[in-house]
């Protein structure tokens, strides 16, 4: 997942500063570090601040300058190093309570070239202000599953899928165009 400008203290609008988070999945036999009560604790505080970041987002839609400095305070509050053990269906989620953020949201599949070119060609074109992006650009790199129903079906076992999506904000202008344009590409 990556973030506009995250973790950068001197609310630069240059992308270089841009910054990757990296989420890992790890299958673990381990106790879960949170009991119900702080779960739940957890959750509410995530509704919480899904309330209040919505309106934020919204406001973005007006001036949309301010995005690189709403996404870098958000990020200042989300962005933490965590390393711990949560039981499924909670681990498998990233926040709840994400359907309070009115967005639009799409998600595409690719079938990865051996030296990764293709990803590189897509990520380039994020790159070049081609996306209508004020919330977020999350991916996952899958290997492919024997599943038939599976977006990453493949009969190769060795095969890996790119899974770009792009959130953006309710509104936000040219993201239908966007989102044709993608299909057709």
């Amino acid at each position: 997942m990556t973030w506009y400008n995250a973790l950068v203290h001197d609310k630069s609008t240059d992308s270089l500063t841009d910054k990757l988070w990296v989420k890992r999945w790890i299958k673990s036999n381990d106790e879960p570090d949170l009991n119900l009560l702080v779960v739940t604790l957890y959750r509410l505080a995530q509704k919480t601040s899904t309330h209040i970041a919505d309106n934020f987002y919204k406001k973005l839609l007006k001036s949309l300058s301010l995005t690189p400095y709403v996404t870098n305070i958000a990020s200042l509050i989300r962005l933490k190093e965590r390393d711990m053990v949560w039981e499924a269906p909670d681990a498998i989620h990233y926040q709840a309570r994400i359907g309070n953020i009115l967005c639009q949201d799409m998600e595409f599949a690719i079938k990865v070239d051996k030296d990764f070119g293709n990803v590189i060609t897509e990520l380039n074109y994020i790159n070049n202000n081609k996306f209508p992006l004020n919330l977020s650009f999350e991916f996952r790199i899958l290997k492919s599953s024997k599943a038939l129903l599976s977006a990453a079906y493949d009969k190769d076992s060795e095969a890996y899928y790119f899974f770009p999506e792009v959130l953006s904000i309710n509104d936000t202008k040219h993201y239908k165009e966007f989102c044709n344009v993608i299909v057709k590409r």
